[in-house]
């Protein structure tokens, strides 16, 4: 079996059962191969974690990307970023992060690196592509403005401590809406409420 479809099949077991849980012996179980195999993959679990976590953060910076690249509306952008991210297990499921960031802080320190600068980056070209079409307000703290927006649109899946009662989607989505309120023109302003009004109607 190849090796990226052992990530997946771990990729897997993490999301539905936490990373703490789940053994070697779970994972070649369901891959259906020994765990000789296993190993001749991956060093130990530690070293599984640590690619599975590599992997996925991959593929959501891949996927951010081709977003942000398709989109020429900076809102848009950010919308589209939304509804993506809303729909990715390893976001929503807060299990396996957190037993991540208690059991495997290296890792989890690792992955937030990547996400700051990969995701984060991609944030700031869309806060100067905004503020060149005049959507965004050019007095904005770039640097500032686009951690606060990545914090609050990753940790979404996480237990906010005054937002237990609400569902994860309202969090991020309220929050994008007064978000780009806080930096908008006129111009984005406008452009944010026709998205409004046609997702209402959707």
């Amino acid at each position: 079996m190849a090796k990226e479809q052992l990530i997946t099949i771990a990729r897997d077991l993490f999301i539905d059962l936490g990373i703490k849980s789940v053994t070697m012996d779970d994972i070649a179980r369901k891959a259906g191969v020994s765990k000789k195999t296993l190993y001749n993959h991956f060093k130990d679990k530690t070293d599984l974690i640590q690619t599975v976590v590599l992997y996925v953060s991959k593929e959501l910076n891949e996927q951010t990307k081709a977003i942000m690249t398709n989109r020429q509306n900076p809102i848009e952008q950010l919308y589209e970023v939304e509804r993506f991210f809303s729909c990715q297990p390893v976001i929503v499921n807060n299990s396996p992060q957190k037993q991540l960031q208690k059991y495997y802080p290296k890792i989890y320190k690792e992955m937030k690196n990547k996400q700051l600068e990969e995701v984060g980056g991609l944030i700031l070209e869309n806060l100067k592509r905004g503020i060149e079409l005049g959507m965004y307000r050019k007095d904005i703290n770039l640097d500032f403005t686009m951690r606060l927006y990545l914090h609050i649109m990753i940790e979404s899946g996480n237990d906010l401590l005054f937002f237990k009662d609400y569902d994860k989607n309202i969090i991020s989505t309220s929050y994008l809406e007064y978000h780009i309120r806080a930096i908008a023109t006129p111009k984005g302003v406008t452009t944010l409420e026709e998205i409004l009004r046609r997702d209402k109607k959707n």
